[in-house]
C-alpha cells in the first residue's frame, strides 16, 4: 500500500509516499484488483449529413465545453458544443488567413483561444477566438515564422496570460549525433515560450523519451520503429497553479507549483507485469525479419509502472495497459491514494481528461472513426 511521510523541507512541506519504488516487490499494488469505477459513454460522434470523419488527428477542449477536433483526411478543423452538437467547420485546407496547411496541429490557447500551428512548407500560427461570448469561433490573426528556428518548440499548455510551457529540443539532423546515441533516450528539456514560440525560461526540467529504432546509412536514416513498452517521462498541467512530471523509470510522479517548486512526491508502489512472449511475437508480426534482433534488444523484460498519464484538478489518471481485452486505467487523488481502475475499448486513444469526463478518438480499423464522450460518475 502507499504510506505517507511528512518531511520538512527548508522552502515547503512535501508529501512523500514511501514504497519500494522500482523495487516493486510483492507488497505492491495490483490495479487489477481494484474496484471497477462506473463509467458511460455519454456521447458517441460519428459521420453525418453534416460531416463526415477521415483522419481524426487532435481534440482541444475549452473551458466552456466547446471543443474542436481536426481532421487530415479532409483538412478541416469542426466544433462541436459541450453536448457532442456539431457547430460548424471553422477552418478548411487553402493558403489564405485562416486556411489550413496539409500539417497543422491544435493546442487549447486558454481563455477561449484555439491555436493552429503550421509545420512544413508554411511556418506560422493561426488563433481562432469566441469575440463576443456566444460560442462560435473563428480565425482572428496570424504570427509568421520565416524559417524554422533552432529549437523545435510545442506547447504544452497555458503558464501565464502570454506564456505556455512547452517542449524545446534543438532543431537538428545531425545523423551523427544520432548514430552516437546508442542508449535509446534522449533528453528533451522542458522552457516557457512566449506566443512566438521565443525561449523565456529555458530548461526548466528534462523529459527523458525513448527514440526510435533505426538504420543508418551515410546519408540517410531508415527508420524501423519504436520498441512497445518504453520508459517515456510526462509532462501534465494540473491547473493554472501546478503541473506534475511522471517519470516511469522511478514510478514517480512530481507535482510542481507555478514557481517550479515541488509541491509534493508520489513515490507509486505498483506490482511487476512481465511483458508476455504473446505481446512480443504480436508487435514483431509488423517488423522485417532483419531487424527483430535490435528491436529484442529493446523490449524491456517487465512492463512500465505506467504508460501515460493524465491529471484534474483532484484526480491523477494513469494508463497501465493495453490488450485487445481494452486499455487499463488506474485513478487516484493528487494525494496518491488509489481510487479505482476505469475499462476503455482497445480503439480509444484518449485525447483530453476533464472534470469528470474522458475524450477519445475512436480509431477501430474495420470502422468509420468516431469521437467518444465518456463521463465517470
Amino acid at each position: 500500500m502507499l504510506k505517507k511521510l511528512y518531511i520538512l523541507s527548508f522552502f515547503l512541506p512535501i508529501t512523500v509516499l514511501m514504497g519500494c519504488g522500482s523495487d516493486f516487490d510483492d507488497s505492491s499494488i495490483d490495479y487489477r484488483s481494484l474496484d471497477q469505477l462506473d463509467i458511460v459513454l455519454a456521447e458517441e460522434i460519428g459521420n453525418n449529413d453534416d460531416h463526415l470523419f477521415g483522419r481524426l488527428r487532435d481534440l482541444v477542449v475549452m473551458d466552456n465545453g466547446t471543443f474542436f477536433v481536426s481532421d487530415w483526411s479532409s483538412v478541416t478543423i469542426q466544433q462541436f458544443n459541450r453536448d457532442g452538437i456539431y457547430e460548424g467547420t471553422i477552418a478548411k485546407e487553402g493558403g489564405g488567413p485562416g486556411e489550413l496547411s496539409s500539417f497543422f496541429l491544435l493546442y487549447n490557447g486558454g481563455k477561449d483561444k484555439l491555436i493552429v500551428r503550421h509545420r512544413g512548407m508554411r511556418q506560422h500560427i493561426d488563433y481562432f477566438t469566441d469575440e463576443y461570448g456566444a460560442g462560435e469561433y473563428s480565425y482572428s490573426e496570424s504570427i509568421s515564422f520565416e524559417a524554422p528556428g533552432d529549437r523545435f518548440v510545442t506547447f504544452l499548455g497555458k503558464f501565464s496570460e502570454s506564456e505556455f510551457y512547452a517542449l524545446a529540443p534543438h532543431n537538428t539532423n545531425d545523423l551523427m549525433e544520432a548514430r552516437k546515441n546508442q542508449s535509446g533516450f534522449s533528453n528533451v528539456p522542458i522552457a516557457t515560450a512566449d506566443r512566438y514560440e521565443k525561449i523565456i525560461q529555458d530548461s526548466l526540467h528534462v523529459l527523458k523519451r525513448p527514440t526510435v529504432v533505426a538504420e543508418y546509412g551515410e546519408r540517410s536514416m531508415m527508420v524501423i520503429g519504436m520498441p512497445p513498452y518504453q520508459m517515456d517521462d510526462r509532462f501534465q498541467v494540473i491547473d493554472e497553479d501546478r503541473y506534475l512530471i511522471a517519470r516511469p523509470d522511478s514510478a514517480s510522479i512530481t507535482i510542481f507549483n507555478k514557481t517550479h517548486t515541488i509541491d509534493s512526491i508520489l513515490n507509486l508502489e505498483i506490482k511487476k507485469r512481465p511483458v508476455g512472449d504473446d505481446e512480443v511475437s504480436e508487435f514483431l508480426e509488423n517488423i522485417p525479419q532483419d531487424y527483430h534482433g535490435i528491436m529484442l534488444e529493446r523490449i524491456p523484460e517487465f512492463k512500465p509502472p505506467f504508460l501515460n498519464v493524465w491529471a484534474t484538478e483532484d484526480s491523477i489518471f494513469l494508463h497501465m495497459d493495453s490488450s485487445s481485452e481494452g486499455k487499463e486505467l488506474m485513478v487516484m487523488t493528487l494525494e496518491g491514494e488509489p481510487v479505482g481502475r476505469i475499462s476503455l475499448s482497445e480503439f480509444d486513444e484518449i485525447k483530453v481528461i476533464k472534470e469528470n469526463r474522458i475524450y477519445t478518438l475512436h480509431k477501430n480499423p474495420e470502422e468509420a472513426e468516431t469521437i467518444r464522450i465518456y463521463e465517470l460518475n
